[in-house]
């Protein structure tokens, strides 16, 4: 994103912060609009606001404005509303920017730490008006360029697929997708993203923060959807066909809630 799309970004932001204001707060005869009388809702979508207008501009004092006008400490109000969004697989684009704003006020988490760094990988293009090595390299006379060397992606395996079909955990209400990640000698990796996808839509969510292993992650069904599964980071099939289903029939009559579940396990080749 260039310097001047990003300036458009967090003006576009806040002008979306005062219309907030606006649209949910402001009564007529009113003559100030105090942000901290402002409802729940309202307060949250303000703070999430805030935060990606500061993943936009990076000013992390205007930020600490804006949630100032809350009350309470800017920390403790976008940090916890981090968590929550990130628990609760809200869009990706603000888990990472509350994640990152949270981070810079001063939180840390696994959660944070994972959603809060987010990589830069942009290509250099070719100034206009100079050669390229490809039309150097085809000039007469010119000596041949060496191909420079392309970064080795991470290779997973799928090494297992297998329904599980009575699952007893009793906090999860749904079917569930168990994934557990790891090295070529079996051990768990944290901090790896995955992509599940559906017939319309996707998700992304990560190993490590759920669990004593580190390589353990899951992802709650909905009924209806058939979903897939592959690492986002590196170079793996992808485990499909994980559908959901109704409590399991033959599951023990022992009043404890069963859904069917899928595990599955990625191994990294070395």
């Amino acid at each position: 994103m260039s310097q001047r799309d990003r300036y458009f970004l967090a003006g576009m932001l806040a002008g979306l912060i005062a219309g907030v204001l606006l649209a949910w707060a402001w009564e007529p005869g009113a003559v100030q609009v105090n942000p901290a009388g402002l409802k729940p809702e309202v307060r949250e979508q303000w703070a999430v606001l805030a935060a990606m207008a500061y993943a936009a501009d990076g000013d992390l004092d205007l930020a600490q404005s804006r949630l100032a006008l809350l009350g309470g400490q800017p920390r403790e109000i976008v940090a916890p509303l981090a968590e929550q969004y990130i628990s609760q697989f809200k869009p990706e684009s603000q888990r990472r920017s509350l994640a990152k704003l949270a981070m810079a006020l001063g939180a840390d988490s696994v959660n944070l730490r994972v959603y809060g760094s987010t990589p830069v990988a942009t290509a250099a293009r070719p100034a206009a008006g100079l050669p390229t090595a490809t039309a150097a390299a085809t000039a007469p006379g010119a000596p041949r360029a060496t191909p420079s060397a392309t970064p080795a992606r991470t290779i997973y395996r799928l090494f297992e697929q297998t329904r599980i079909a009575c699952d007893r955990d009793k906090t999860a209400p749904h079917g569930r997708i168990l994934v557990y990640v790891q090295d070529s000698t079996g051990k768990g990796l944290a901090g790896v993203r995955l992509r599940v996808q559906w017939a319309d839509g996707q998700d992304l969510f990560f190993t490590g923060l759920k669990n004593a292993d580190p390589g353990y992650a899951d992802f709650d069904m909905q009924a209806g959807r058939s979903y897939s599964v592959q690492v986002a980071d590196g170079i793996s099939p992808a485990a499909s066909g994980l559908d959901t289903d109704q409590l399991q029939p033959d599951c023990p009559n022992d009043g404890k809630a069963h859904y069917r579940a899928w595990r599955l396990i990625f191994r990294r080749v070395d």
